[in-house]
């Protein structure tokens, strides 16, 4: 590495990619729209908190017999373009209980 070459790169990461937080909100309900019971955004969304670092938490209500871990592949893909988190998440989930 040459000097005045840094390591570390700042966060550019936009959670809303590009969209304000009504044009995000107005985007989801026309994504989930005859789909879902209830979408409730909850966690820093709202607060002062939410900013580049965020994520964007979102829990859903579905009328569904589907068993829980196939419930969110409906899902998959509503607003994240990047689905193979959740796929990773849902097929490393473990019931304990």
């Amino acid at each position: 590495m040459s000097d005045g070459e840094s390591i570390l790169v700042w966060n550019t990461r936009d959670p809303l990619r590009g969209r304000t937080a009504a044009e995000f909100e107005a985007a989801l309900r026309e994504k989930l729209a005859g789909r879902v019971e209830q979408a409730w955004l909850f966690g820093s969304w709202g607060t002062p908190d939410f900013g580049h670092d965020s994520d964007i938490d979102v829990m859903l209500v579905v009328n569904t017999d589907k068993p829980f871990l196939e419930r969110a592949r409906d899902y998959f893909g509503t607003m994240d373009p990047s689905p193979g988190f959740w796929s990773s998440a849902v097929a490393s989930m473990k019931r304990v209980r």
